[in-house]
């Protein structure tokens, strides 16, 4: 049975398109004498729009998520209802008119945050699609001009080193173009990447510019999360740090064995993230504004959060050989790749991402939809329930 879009009783998912013209068509009141009476006034136009655009950006963030799950776990392939794409075209549609009408100004801290999230999920769960991964080389480029941005500032600042001897000594690396080749068919078989030409997937398109990298969303994920804090009642925990570290460790596996990296610099720069010392010259740029929202602690300003540097240092050492090993550095990151498995990593970043969406309350319209308002009993859900016709 197709889901319903707007309510328990609703139109379906095939009308959506069809559903948005009519909202619109319902905002602008009614032809003739009695369109002047039908009106809302701006304040409350404005409430309504909101309560729209917050539905749509949860419930489109939640399809996004649950697709690229299920074909992570091998369910059967989506009807065409339910796959995310009329979902993302339609709040996309919203989103234009809520700003023409309205504004971006207009829109709260955690919609903000909601849009954020919405256009990373995207980002994150189709970069492996070869036809439609929702980017551009543009866009790209610019990512990748401040994840550049970004390690310079790092690369002038006093910290630890991220490695402690030097970096593949005996020139393992790159890999040859053979041995890239076959990783890459290993990876995308193993993340259920649905594609018609595996070979030409892994020859022509994963590693090349127009695929998004762990390494260029890392940047993204920094982002998203500090919007997360700015917006309130939440900070970074300790299961934030695991991650944002693994996620380091998955862009430096995935340069070096499958995208044919080599040399030093590219692993200090996905590493170098942490706390910016407390006297910056430069203290108003951007990277230093959002190192400083991540990783300086609640309680005492200019101090780094607890943890985070035995977080990043423990996996910068599961990448590299022990001291005194004669395993190889190639050998070191294809253990390291053993332990931590890519498709437990595409999980959990999935999980994390709709903890995101979850983290503020749920809107108002998706209550009604699950016919469960939050912070009242259920007596009292009913109740209110019932005063809607519902």
């Amino acid at each position: 049975m197709k889901r319903t879009a707007f309510g328990p009783n609703g139109r379906e998912n095939a009308d959506l398109q069809a559903e948005l013209e009519a909202i619109v068509s319902w905002r602008k009141g009614f032809d003739g004498l009695s369109s002047l009476t039908r009106s809302m006034d701006e304040s409350n136009q404005l409430d309504v729009d909101l309560a729209i655009l917050d539905y749509l950006l949860y419930k489109t963030t939640d399809s996004v998520l649950q697709a690229r799950l299920s074909e992570l776990d091998g369910r059967r392939p989506l009807e065409e209802w339910e796959k995310p794409e009329v979902k993302v075209q339609m709040t996309n549609a919203w989103l234009g008119f809520f700003e023409c009408h309205h504004g971006a100004d207009a829109l709260p801290l955690n919609m903000t945050f909601r849009a954020h999230l919405l256009q990373f999920a995207i980002l994150y769960a189709s970069r492996l699609n070869r036809f439609n991964n929702f980017t551009s080389l543009g866009s790209l480029a610019r990512i990748r001009e401040n994840n550049k941005l970004r390690g310079d500032y790092w690369g002038r600042t006093p910290h630890s080193p991220t490695l402690k001897t030097p970096f593949d000594p005996t020139h393992e690396f790159p890999l040859q173009p053979s041995t890239l080749h076959a990783k890459k068919l290993k990876l995308r078989a193993a993340l259920c990447v649905p594609d018609p030409d595996p070979e030409c997937w892994a020859a022509h398109y994963y590693g090349s510019p127009a695929c998004p990298s762990l390494y260029d969303l890392l940047y993204l994920l920094m982002q998203l999360t500090a919007s997360r804090v700015d917006a309130g009642n939440w900070y970074p925990t300790t299961r934030w740090q695991t991650l944002a570290g693994e996620w380091m460790l998955q862009a430096v596996l995935e340069s070096y064995l499958c995208h044919g990296a080599s040399g030093e610099s590219l692993i200090n720069d996905i590493f170098g993230w942490g706390s910016p010392p407390r006297e910056e010259k430069n203290g108003d740029n951007e990277s230093a504004r959002m190192l400083r929202t991540l990783f300086f602690a609640q309680e005492e300003a200019g101090k780094e959060i607890p943890g985070w540097k035995k977080v990043r240092r423990q996996f910068i050492d599961d990448l590299l050989p022990e001291d005194g090993s004669s395993s190889s550095f190639v050998e070191s990151m294809e253990a390291a790749s053993a332990l931590h498995d890519i498709v437990g990593f595409e999980r959990n970043v999935l999980v994390f991402l709709g903890a995101m969406n979850k983290s503020f309350d749920k809107p108002d319209l998706v209550q009604v939809d699950e016919r469960r308002i939050e912070g009242v009993s259920e007596e009292e859900s009913r109740e209110m329930l019932a005063k809607m016709g519902i």
